[in-house]
């Protein structure tokens, strides 16, 4: 049976139509229409990975989730809180200034482009606000540890919210148990070497997610990396319930950077990632059951999860884990 091919074949006429209205150098002009047509889309799991052939005619890779674009409304545009045809080009617009950055591709009118920073390359922006709120909060400085959430929850809303009510109503839904939180907990400071070590065995997972990204290093190779710096981690920490703890943060997240690599069958991918979700679920019931105020932190670490995973940059499973680094309060 012949697959449809219809959203592929849409996406390619968006790409190339949106493609046409966009800015480029006079002497880069004639390169970037010849790799325009160069243009192919594959059908990745969950995500459309968009190449095309470059100067060098080397083919340079995309990869953007299916849910940014909307081909089959299935409800009328005006009940979208944006029109799916203005998503659609903003999507379309993201994937070719990252596909043609080299040919200096703008789009009219506006001033700067989106630009991969080498400091946004590498460092896990959320994770680090995450853990900024947690060792503030260790030190027992309520209102410095509100002040980093109010600022976290507007820089990271800004872009994603268009409703200023839903906007609202969401921060206020994480600020207020939060601010309650702050108030009646009374935090150790013996609390700050798991807190340090979950940030690093975080860290060190989102950064190989992303080098592997990058296609620099093989997937069996970033696993033995990261088990291994993770595992000497976990040796040189003290306290036998933190090397306990930080130990089921490992798995959590191996597992989660195993569910979306494309050798692993539908079958096993859909244990593993229940695995994963059980794991994580227990993890947070066991720092609740310790400590019944970090109850009041769930709408924050639900909020962080979910943002990283599937709106962040190098989106994977195992950052689901990141929201939970607050739990070591």
């Amino acid at each position: 049976m012949t697959r449809d091919k219809s959203r592929e074949k849409s996406l390619l006429f968006l790409l190339s139509t949106v493609s046409r209205s966009l800015e480029i150098e006079p002497e880069n002009r004639k390169r970037f229409r010849e790799s325009i047509a160069t243009l192919q889309i594959r059908d990745s799991d969950g995500e459309w990975n968009i190449s095309a052939e470059i100067s060098n005619e080397n083919r340079k890779n995309v990869e953007i989730s299916k849910d940014r674009f909307i081909f089959y409304p299935v409800k009328s545009a005006a009940r979208y809180e944006v029109n799916p045809a203005v998503i659609n080009k903003n999507s379309a617009q993201e994937v070719l200034l990252d596909l043609f950055a080299e040919y200096g591709v703008q789009v009219p009118g506006k001033k700067s482009q989106p630009t991969q920073s080498k400091f946004s390359m590498f460092i896990p922006i959320n994770l680090l606000w995450v853990g900024l709120f947690s060792v503030v909060s260790i030190y027992s400085l309520p209102l410095l540890s509100f002040a980093i959430l109010l600022v976290h929850l507007f820089a990271t809303t800004s872009r994603h919210y268009v409703s200023s009510l839903r906007r609202w109503s969401l921060i206020a839904s994480i600020t207020i148990p939060a601010l309650v939180f702050l108030t009646l907990n009374h935090p150790k400071l013996d609390n700050l070497e798991v807190a340090y070590s979950q940030i690093g065995i975080l860290f060190i997972f989102d950064l190989v997610i992303r080098i592997e990204s990058e296609e620099k290093s093989k997937p069996v190779k970033a696993l033995i990396i990261m088990i291994a710096l993770t595992s000497l981690t976990i040796l040189f920490t003290g306290q036998t319930d933190a090397r306990t703890l930080l130990t089921l943060m490992m798995v959590i997240v191996a597992i989660g950077y195993l569910v979306p690599k494309r050798n692993i069958g539908k079958s096993l991918r859909n244990v593993l990632l229940l695995v994963h979700l059980s794991l994580l679920a227990c993890f947070i019931a066991a720092s609740v059951i310790a400590n019944p105020y970090k109850a009041l932190l769930i709408p924050y670490l639900i909020y962080v999860s979910l943002f990283e995973t599937f709106l962040g940059d190098n989106r994977n499973p195992s950052k689901l884990a990141f929201g939970a680094v607050c739990l070591a309060i």
